[in-house]
């Protein structure tokens, strides 16, 4: 007697999966894309992550993967997966780098104890929105904030401005 048994191959699947929570971005911020792939892999294992960045640098964190870009322009980010068995299965996102907002933070160098400090960005463009950092756990998204610092130290005033159709930038002065 002959038995016979269908033996079927399946090939291991992955599917590789990136996402950009921020798609548009300045010259000089730091971009980082999270990987969300999910695995589906009988009988094998996922050996290399190869990102590429579009700017001419690479990564083979298997994790997220982050870059900072010097030069306004889209660029397209890919995310290669390879397994055990060979397959190789490819993620794209792309990132729009916009050149720096020309702003500037306005604030005095440095203010007396129980003092009011009332700080303003100058730029060129129109400004959708202003959000300040005052360096000690207070932030307030104002145009022309007020605030008084009840601690004598020294803080690191963070201003991020959003034009219109364009990415959030920011400056940072010390007082």
């Amino acid at each position: 007697d002959t038995t016979y048994q269908d033996i079927y191959i399946i090939p291991p699947v992955v599917y590789p999966q990136i996402v950009n929570p921020t798609p548009k971005v300045c010259v000089g911020d730091e971009v980082c894309i999270l990987n969300e792939t999910m695995e589906i892999l009988p009988h094998s294992e996922i050996i290399t992550y190869k990102w590429d960045f579009g700017n001419g640098k690479i990564s083979d964190d298997p994790k997220d993967a982050c870059t900072v870009y010097d030069e306004p322009s889209t660029y397209m980010i890919t995310l290669n997966i390879t397994t055990s068995c060979g397959s190789s299965e490819t993620d794209i996102t792309y990132v729009e780098v916009q050149k720096q907002p020309d702003f500037k933070i306005s604030a005095p160098d440095y203010v007396c104890h129980l003092d009011t400090v009332k700080p303003t960005i100058s730029m060129l463009s129109k400004i959708r929105e202003v959000s300040w950092d005052f360096g000690n756990g207070y932030s307030v998204k104002d145009i022309d904030p007020e605030y008084l610092y009840t601690e004598p130290g020294e803080y690191i005033l963070t201003a991020t401005a959003t034009e219109d159709n364009f990415a959030s930038c920011q400056a940072s002065k010390s007082i």
